[in-house]
């Protein structure tokens, strides 16, 4: 399957039914964290023709509700940071899933808003361990900036979306709150170690 991750833009009442909110006209993006998913030969076949295939929302322990127009979806278990615009790989040593995003929110910890780059982990894609920091702008020589748009990258193999025991986190560092290019990249390493129980 692919997978989708993203902060869900509806606001919902207890019974699931959608209470449109708007921020900035962008609905609250600061909702919960949803996945939408589709059988990876159905999307590339239908690409091969030019057509896209129905996409299936993650809802009360399946992916039963429509991905375009399906009000209704269970936030998975970490909160949504920076819009979710991250990225998401398989950690061969670790069999976990990892998943990288900006800090902050935009209604929720407006004061981390792109102040960190962070991680979380998962076996199943669902269950997501609690964000961890991997690059605070506080302790690097960029003050008063911003990190955004993080992504992960492999260091060996040829197959990006397969993570090795040490992997790259490369991310924008933006000066201020400027959304004006040129812009610079930059990068960490992280290690990841197994430990015996």
């Amino acid at each position: 399957f692919f997978q989708i991750y993203y902060g869900d833009t509806h606001d919902l009442a207890a019974d699931g039914s959608v209470q449109n909110t708007s921020n900035s006209g962008a609905g609250n993006p600061d909702q919960g964290v949803a996945v939408v998913r589709a059988k990876v030969a159905d999307v590339v076949a239908a690409a091969k023709q030019g057509k896209g295939v129905p996409w299936k929302k993650y809802y009360q322990g399946s992916f039963s509700e429509p991905g375009i127009g399906g009000g209704k979806f269970s936030p998975l278990s970490i909160d949504p940071q920076g819009y979710m615009h991250g990225d998401a790989a398989f950690c061969a040593p670790l069999k976990q899933y990892v998943m990288v995003q900006q800090s902050g929110g935009r209604i929720q910890q407006t004061s981390a808003w792109r102040q960190a780059i962070i991680l979380s982990f998962s076996k199943d894609g669902l269950a997501w361990s609690p964000w961890q920091t991997v690059v605070n702008i506080s302790n690097l020589d960029f003050k008063g900036g911003q990190v955004t748009y993080p992504s992960l990258m492999a260091l060996d193999g040829d197959d990006n979306e397969v993570l090795g025991s040490t992997f790259a986190v490369v991310f924008q560092l933006r000066a201020g709150n400027s959304s004006n290019p040129p812009f610079q990249f930059s990068m960490v390493n992280v290690t990841v170690s197994v430990s015996a129980k």
